[in-house]
């Protein structure tokens, strides 16, 4: 490691599986690295605007070929999941080889539905979308349901699923009546309505607010 040191002492940048490294800081199981520049880690290319991870196991801190990228920010303008991101995206990896992707709060036309994604779930570097959730960032008429903006929705059983917030309800256009709170829609791409589920049993939280 004492190479590793020396290179950013001496402004000459130390290199970390191919990439550039204009300092290191290193842990018992991480380090976070600043990138010379933009450069490609485990299949992602990851931005030199923002501090790179690593992660390694234990008693490997010194042996670069063991380290493993746990998090970086993918540049703007990378393709994700169908989509050209005009704003830097934050991902790490999570359990089972998956990785999570943190667009941030830019709104994004995703899947046909004008959105602010929260996460998005890839089974490899730019591999297969396996799940996401996000809300609208505008009201929605679809098939016979009226959402509010900030109606929270995701993927479920290859369906969308809407779970209005307790102050502004779903409406169905049907009877004019609000969704009953506490309840979200399973809904086809194309509008159909395949049902309604209590929020509990998927997964939905309803945090409590307290006022001051």
């Amino acid at each position: 490691m004492q190479s590793l040191q020396q290179a950013q002492f001496d402004g000459e940048p130390a290199v970390v599986h191919g990439a550039a490294v204009r300092s290191l800081e290193l842990s018992d199981l991480t380090g976070e690295a600043k990138l010379v520049e933009a450069a490609r880690l485990d299949g992602w290319l990851c931005s030199a605007e923002a501090a790179v991870t690593f992660r390694y196991p234990s008693g490997e801190r010194f042996n670069l070929k063991a380290w493993q990228l746990d998090s970086c920010t993918l540049a703007p303008g990378s393709e994700v999941a169908g989509v050209t991101w005009v704003q830097p995206m934050a991902v790490h990896t999570v359990e089972n080889g998956r990785w999570q992707l943190e667009p941030g709060d830019a709104p994004v036309r995703f899947q046909g539905l004008n959105l602010r994604l929260w996460n998005l779930w890839l089974d490899a570097p730019y591999g297969e979308l396996q799940d996401w959730q996000g809300e609208l960032v505008e009201p929605l008429l679809l098939g016979s349901m009226h959402y509010p903006a900030g109606t929270r929705v995701r993927a479920f059983q290859g369906n969308l699923l809407f779970s209005p917030i307790a102050e502004a309800p779903a409406v169905d256009q049907r009877d004019g009546k609000p969704l009953e709170a506490d309840l979200s829609v399973e809904q086809t791409a194309g509008g159909e309505v395949l049902g309604t589920h209590r929020n509990g049993d998927v997964g939905v939280i309803d945090w409590l607010k307290i006022a001051p």
